[in-house]
C-alpha cells in the first residue's frame, strides 16, 4: 500500500516506524546494474498533464499538490520515480525507473508490465 508523502511525515512525527515489503526476485533489475543507468530530467508540467501520469496518481491516491519534483526524479512519498533512456522498467529500494511517460503510454506492454509490477509490489491502493 503507498501512503502520500504528508502521510508519511504525519506517521515520522509520531514515531510510528512503517514496515515496507520485499519480496526477493520481483525487481526487474539488481542493485548494480541500477546505478549505472543515466536518469532523464524530469518535466514537470509535462508531466502534470500527461493522462497516464493523472492515472497512476489516481491508482495510488495521491494528488498532484503531494507529489515532489526534482530535476530527475517524483518523489511519490515512499516511492521515488525516475525516467531512463533505457525500454525496461526497474523497481528497486522503493526506486522506480521506467521510460518516458510518452514512451510508456505508446507501449501496451511497458504499460501492462507497470500496473503488473505495482500489483506485485502492494503499491496500489485497493
Amino acid at each position: 500500500m503507498a501512503i502520500s508523502k504528508r502521510q508519511y511525515t504525519a506517521l515520522k512525527a509520531m514515531d510510528i516506524p512503517l514496515w515496507i515489503r520485499r519480496d526477493s526476485g520481483s525487481t526487474s533489475a539488481n542493485n548494480d546494474s541500477k546505478g549505472n543507468i543515466a536518469l532523464l530530467t524530469v518535466d514537470e508540467s509535462a508531466c502534470k498533464e500527461h493522462q497516464l501520469f493523472i492515472d497512476i496518481l489516481q491508482s495510488l491516491e495521491l494528488s498532484v499538490a503531494e507529489v515532489s519534483f526534482s530535476n530527475n526524479n517524483i518523489d511519490l512519498g515512499l516511492i521515488n520515480w525516475s525516467f531512463h533512456a533505457h525500454n525496461n522498467i526497474v523497481y528497486a529500494d522503493n526506486t522506480l525507473l521506467t521510460p518516458t511517460l510518452t514512451e510508456l503510454a505508446l507501449s501496451p506492454e511497458l504499460k501492462s508490465q507497470l500496473w503488473r509490477l505495482f500489483n506485485e509490489q502492494n503499491i496500489l491502493c485497493h
